[in-house]
């Protein structure tokens, strides 16, 4: 059933916003991109003018050049030495200091911005978000309690947060798992493989350094909005649902959804049949787990941050092409 569902049958596509975006999704989007509306979000009028021309294999691409944050006003911006760094909130250079890589939150600059709320966007007006994607350096969780209406519309969320406060002010990890929870999302995957030295001559000699961030996706709990209030979603966001739980390889919980969205009238008979089974869960024929050198690179990709994961995903696919692939390999610091 998954890889028969076109365009028209989910009304014009999976809407996706992306905070944090610098220029694309990561690569485990990529077999949905077709089906794909994106709106990404740079401060940075001019990235976005040249992102918007660029091209790309989503379904649509809107790129609107604004600041996001849990309300409208003017915020201070520290750029600091690494721009993947850049944030509306100060760095903690107090408690960064203890680390190996503290110079990249040096901060260099300051500038005033102006930013909005997801509420207040006009290119999201009318738009049924389905999932949001989450990167903004200590701000996801006042984006997203300012942003209500598309928390309740969104089946997919996928957030980056510290787990102590990088920033000033910070939201964490935990303070976000407990939202979450309350607006009934339930965690699917976690990447906790961020851990960073401190700054001492052990940087080499200890085998655990310090988890400073997570990565997190959190899908929907549809049956227990079900069991509460009843559910009431339409059959293309519905469909949508079984797409993303087919592309993040949750399809126990896609079944379980299949079973209520099949009683609900959302999907026919054949396609629940075929859900019975693994092969209905494929987003293609040529989609197959573990299957040649691209499954081996999927698979591989898979198990770095996803802010390297599609750079790395290139490299890994050219170099397969050449004798001895693996010969020179490299490690990223975060940001």
């Amino acid at each position: 059933m998954i890889d028969t569902i076109g365009l028209s049958d989910i009304h014009g596509g999976i809407n996706l916003i992306d905070l944090g975006s610098s220029g694309q999704l990561s690569s485990y989007w990529s077999p949905l991109a077709g089906f794909i509306n994106l709106y990404a979000f740079d401060p940075n009028e001019e990235e976005c003018r040249r992102l918007s021309v660029t091209p790309n294999a989503f379904a649509s691409a809107t790129y609107i050049p604004e600041a996001v944050a849990g309300h409208k006003g003017a915020f201070t911006l520290y750029k600091t030495r690494s721009v993947y760094c850049w944030s509306l909130l100060e760095p903690d250079s107090r408690w960064l200091s203890r680390f190996s890589y503290h110079d990249l939150f040096t901060v260099e600059s300051t500038s005033t911005i102006e930013a909005t709320t997801l509420e207040d966007v006009e290119q999201l007006r009318g738009v049924d978000v389905d999932a949001i994607k989450s990167d903004t350096q200590g701000l996801e969780l006042p984006i997203l309690e300012a942003a209500l209406s598309k928390v309740d519309s969104v089946f997919l969320i996928e957030t980056e947060t510290g787990l102590v406060e990088n920033y000033k002010q910070e939201t964490t990890f935990h303070q976000i798992s407990r939202f979450m929870q309350e607006k009934h999302f339930l965690l699917f995957d976690i990447n906790m493989n961020h851990r960073i030295s401190r700054a001492n001559q052990f940087v080499k000699e200890t085998r655990n350094h310090q988890i400073l961030w997570c990565e997190a996706i959190w899908l929907k709990d549809y049956i227990r909005i079900d069991m509460e209030r009843g559910l009431r979603i339409d059959r293309p966001k519905a469909l949508k649902a079984l797409l993303m739980c087919a592309n993040h390889g949750c399809i126990d919980y896609g079944f379980e959804l299949a079973t209520l969205f099949f009683k609900k009238g959302l999907i026919i008979q054949d396609e629940y049949d075929s859900l019975k089974h693994r092969d209905g869960w494929m987003l293609s024929k040529r989609d197959q787990p573990g299957r040649g050198m691209r499954g081996i690179i999927r698979s591989a990709v898979e198990c770095v941050p996803k802010r390297y994961s599609a750079a790395l995903g290139s490299i890994m696919l050219e170099s397969s092409k050449r004798p001895y692939p693996f010969g020179r390999m490299f490690r990223h610091r975060r940001r």
